[in-house]
């Protein structure tokens, strides 16, 4: 009998090659303020879009910058799509503004 030995690397597992990352967004509802927590600590962009996709906000992140405050006093009560994007990376998350 023969052994058989697989060797995966799992090392920058992604789609398409892209890197998975997550980042963390609270309160959900939120009223004025929405905040931003990631990982990593590379240049990004935040883009702020309403349910029917039009982008209605842009917020920068600098290298070592791993929060961002959003303010969101201004949106209609709604739901709003937050995109967060690193090089060829990017993360979505969905988040209400309610009053």
């Amino acid at each position: 009998m023969t052994d058989i030995v697989l060797i995966a690397n799992f090392d920058n597992v992604g789609i398409n090659g892209k890197e998975v990352f997550q980042f963390t967004i609270y309160p959900n509802p939120a009223i004025d303020v929405l905040k931003l927590i990631r990982s990593t600590t590379d240049n990004a962009k935040i883009e702020i879009y309403t349910s029917d996709g039009a982008l209605i906000k842009t917020q920068s992140l600098e290298t070592n910058e791993t929060t961002a405050e959003i303010d969101v006093s201004s949106f209609p009560t709604g739901v709003y799509l937050i995109r967060l994007i690193e090089g060829q990376n990017d993360a979505v998350q969905r988040f209400v503004v309610s009053f």
